[in-house]
């Protein structure tokens, strides 16, 4: 009887532990935390901290809107590794380069985050000071027990 009982214990607990002791949970404060990363490698202008925060194979999307009301409308869709390389590329040529996110909205579904925000990117250059905002939305999910961007959707609007 005994040894039925054990038997029995491991044949319901086993897989319940299993789960909840293997599996990393995507949490908030995993979201809060890869963003900060991802704020942070933006101010050093660092495109291989950048790539830390984005799953090999992220795409990147860019709406991209010139002027107010303006019917000129691009869009950019690119991989992990061209995003970078555009960054790299922007940041070398600016003299400076500030993001400020605001608003940020995590809505986490099973493994899955959705985040929203509002980014003001402002540059400097040859003596001028440009500034563009998007609405922002980026997938995370869990690569091992680390968040990564797996798709982000900038809607930018340029003056």
């Amino acid at each position: 009887m005994t040894q039925l009982w054990q038997k029995a214990v491991v044949a319901v607990l086993f897989p319940l532990l299993g789960v909840s002791a293997g599996a990393a949970d995507l949490t908030e404060a995993a979201v809060h935390s890869l963003l900060s990363g991802v704020d942070f490698a933006a101010s050093r202008k660092s495109d291989s901290l950048l790539s830390r925060y984005f799953a090999d194979n992220a795409i990147i999307t860019q709406n991209i809107r010139s002027g107010s009301g303006s019917s000129n409308h691009q869009i950019l869709r690119m991989t992990r590794q061209q995003y970078l390389e555009i960054m790299r590329e922007t940041w070398l040529s600016v003299d400076e380069y500030q993001l400020v996110r605001r608003g940020t909205q995590i809505e986490i579904v099973g493994d899955q985050a959705v985040v929203r925000s509002t980014v003001i990117e402002t540059v400097a250059y040859g003596g001028r000071r440009y500034s563009a905002h998007s609405t922002q939305t980026l997938t995370v999910e869990l690569s091992g027990d680390q968040p990564r961007i797996v798709a982000a959707v900038a809607n930018l609007t340029m003056p």
